[in-house]
């Protein structure tokens, strides 16, 4: 097959985008991504050799633009007019693809940039990935564009393919094989190896793309960079990224936001959970791997999928290719099988969809259709489908007509895996393939029928949970984009001089977010003038620095009534906390009671990658225990707020139950909003947390009476 060839040297006209933040230059890249020109620096008549691969894969793609070799000891190079340096060069050079020993590296994209290259591609490694004498190389490849606008790929990578325009900038072997035509797939990777290996996964499966590029050591162009470029490729609408590390996490998922306001999905794979995968990953690309936890919370709110594996990334992306999105959670099983059908249905739940009841009507019809079959849903076609495929194809187009599913998964069973029998199952389904609700299909067959079922607009997975697996990532990609994160310029917030609780919370409660009024007392005089002034009942605590749990030492008295209460707790804690900070590191802290439904966490950190994350949990002395968080970039409004509220595992707590009434979670969503804020302006600090946020009633609000900060 041959590529699809264009006259425009572009990926594909600029789109419109909503307004966003600055998610870098992205036509910066245009020279990397769709060059008029390209020089490949290396080049060899050896195609076994990188520089010789390079050059044939730009002739036989027929690239549509000019190539020139450089190779000093040649005129001509396969062909192709040769110069002896990058500074002979004549006119403007888009691209420049360096293949040369690492050393060579450096003198060459400094010749690129005094000539005003556009972009250079060093494919050859011995950089940061190899130690401290290749960081060092890196550095001087760095410092060589210093003011020149030159950009640089890699070092230590794959290269650059731009599809669309016969663009084969890579050493790749896979190039070698004939090309699909062209589809709506980019692919942006950090390792070269994943993303060749996901170019075959989808080629098998008949799946096009449109652009790919892999990053390598990313001493200049990052993937986040790569992905804000391919927001304005009309031609993409699928994005798969995989990762090792995250330079600039703000940029990436500022791009991964601005690609999903644009209406591209994004599928997400990053290494590095285990302790040893990260050590790995320092040692492969010199990128830090950071927190798994905070990545795989930033990847979610920036409205991507974060997949587990390559076939995760290539289901959904193959069905992605070819069907419509679901627009609800509603799923319609049929199935030759009865025990499939309920083996589909419970990974339906699982996964977050839902199997309906159908209206009566509908199950009339069905059984007009399916004589000796079942018309509940799941809907059981039996085994007569073998010998009639009509008794497959009329329920399936009943159900899709029906408005009473948003989608439909049907199971073929084995006996549809020889050639003739796949072609009847396109020649039954294919009409219809195209319409809305998705179809999508669960059947053994071999990877050449796959594809062919895929060309005939029917995506088909061997396994039925897996059928169900992609339906649900297809509705997650179906859901609106979430909203800007606004307020990241907004002015610096200084902590209080002293952090002691009562100056902690007195900080908080003037930023927004309600706090029990607290005081500080050294003598049991203060703390009973204090415990007078706010009233009883009240609560005594120790204040000390460094402590996550006062009731590990006995460190709070609560629900004291009187002044007698006040002068026993007053002895014990002062003796406790005499024991526990002898040099007089503590103080005490008088609170009024306050009293609620639930004890809640809201927590800040400062990632190194991403910045100011907000974790929100049950809250108390079980908090580690219990380990129900839920993280989100700061700063972020109400709704975000009660999107996190949501997604706790044990959210059905703050609900009516049981006789008790419903906690006022409109409160906690303001006081977890305006945390966000507070958390996104704060300098100099590492973390914070406010535990307990005591949660009242309905309509009784949401109080903070603990405050911990922890400076940078």
């Amino acid at each position: 097959m041959g590529v699809a060839q264009e006259a425009a040297h572009a990926l594909t006209p600029p789109m419109s985008l909503p307004s966003s933040p600055d998610v870098g230059n992205a036509h910066s890249l245009a020279p990397l991504f769709a060059p008029r020109s390209v020089a490949v620096v290396g080049a060899s008549d050896d195609a076994t050799k990188v520089g010789g691969r390079v050059l044939t894969y730009l002739k036989d793609a027929r690239f549509t633009g000019e190539v020139v070799a450089v190779n000093p000891k040649r005129s001509t190079v396969m062909g192709v007019r040769s110069v002896p340096s990058v500074a002979a060069l004549d006119g403007r050079v888009d691209t420049a693809i360096i293949a040369l020993p690492p050393d060579g590296c450096v003198e060459a994209v400094a010749q690129c940039a005094r000539l005003g290259v556009g972009a250079a591609v060093v494919l050859t490694s011995g950089f940061a990935e190899a130690g401290p004498a290749g960081s060092r190389r890196q550095d001087e490849l760095v410092a060589a564009l210093a003011g020149s606008g030159t950009r640089l790929l890699g070092p230590n990578c794959l290269g650059v393919v731009n599809e669309r325009i016969g663009y084969v900038g890579t050493f790749a072997t896979m190039w070698g094989e004939p090309w699909l035509a062209p589809g709506g797939v980019s692919i942006v990777s950090q390792p070269g190896a994943t993303a060749s290996y996901l170019f075959v996964m989808l080629r098998e499966r008949g799946v096009g793309i449109s652009a790919w590029v892999a990053t390598g050591n990313e001493a200049d162009v990052d993937a986040a960079q790569c992905i804000a470029h391919l927001v304005h490729d009309a031609a993409t609408r699928l994005i798969v990224v995989a990762l090792e590390g995250v330079r600039d996490g703000p940029a990436l998922y500022d791009a991964i936001l601005s690609a999903r306001h644009a209406g591209k999905a994004v599928l997400v794979l990053k290494v590095g959970r285990s302790a040893a995968a990260v050590e790995a990953v320092r040692s492969h690309t010199a990128a830090l791997a950071g927190d798994d936890r905070v990545f795989d919370a930033v990847i979610r709110q920036a409205g991507a999928i974060r997949c587990a594996s390559y076939s995760d990334a290539v289901d959904i992306a193959t069905a992605h290719a070819v069907t419509g999105l679901p627009h609800g959670t509603r799923v319609g099983i049929v199935s030759a099988s009865g025990g499939a059908g309920i083996l589909m249905a419970d990974r339906a739940e699982e996964c977050g969809l839902r199997v309906p009841e159908l209206s009566a009507s509908l199950r009339d019809t069905l059984d007009a259709l399916v004589p000796g079959g079942s018309s509940r849903n799941p809907v059981d076609v039996t085994a007569m489908v073998l010998n009639d495929l009509g008794l497959l194809a009329a329920p399936i187009a009943r159900l899709r007509a029906s408005g009473e599913v948003d989608a439909v998964v049907a199971f073929l069973t084995s006996a549809f895996r020889s050639d003739t029998s796949v072609a009847r199952v396109i020649a039954a389904l294919r009409e219809d393939a195209p319409s809305r609700p998705p179809l999508l299909l669960s059947a053994f067959t071999s990877t050449e029928n796959l594809r062919r079922l895929f060309d005939a607009g029917l995506p088909t997975f061997v396994d039925p949970a897996r059928a169900m697996d992609v339906l649900a990532a297809l509705h997650r990609l179906a859901q609106p984009p979430p909203p800007w994160i606004g307020g990241r310029d907004e002015a610096p917030l200084a902590p209080p001089r002293d952090l002691d609780e009562a100056s902690l919370l007195a900080f908080f409660a003037l930023h927004g977010v309600a706090a029990a009024p607290a005081e500080r007392v050294a003598t049991l005089d203060d703390a009973l003038a204090a415990a007078q002034r706010l009233g009883y009942p009240v609560v005594l605590k120790i204040s000390l620095p460094g402590l996550a749990h006062k009731a590990d030492i006995g460190g709070v008295r609560a629900n004291l009534h009187d002044d007698a209460a006040v002068r026993t707790a007053y002895a014990a804690l002062a003796a406790a906390a005499a024991r526990h900070a002898p040099q007089g590191e503590h103080a005490l802290v008088v609170q009024p009671m306050v009293r609620g439904q639930r004890e809640m966490m809201l927590g800040y950190r400062h990632d190194p990658t991403f910045g100011p994350v907000v974790a929100l949990g049950f809250g108390g002395t079980w908090i580690e225990a219990i380990d129900d968080v839920v993280l989100r970039l700061a700063p972020f409004d109400d709704t975000q707020a009660h999107a996190m509220i949501d997604a706790l595992r044990g959210r059905r707590l703050l609900d009516a139950a049981r006789g008790q009434p419903a906690c006022d979670v409109a409160a906690l969503a303001r006081s977890l909003a305006s945390f966000s804020v507070v958390a996104a302006r704060l300098r100099g600090v590492a973390s914070a947390e406010l535990n307990p946020v005591i949660v009242r009633e309905a309509g009784g609000g949401a109080v903070a009476v603990d405050a911990k900060l922890v400076a940078a």
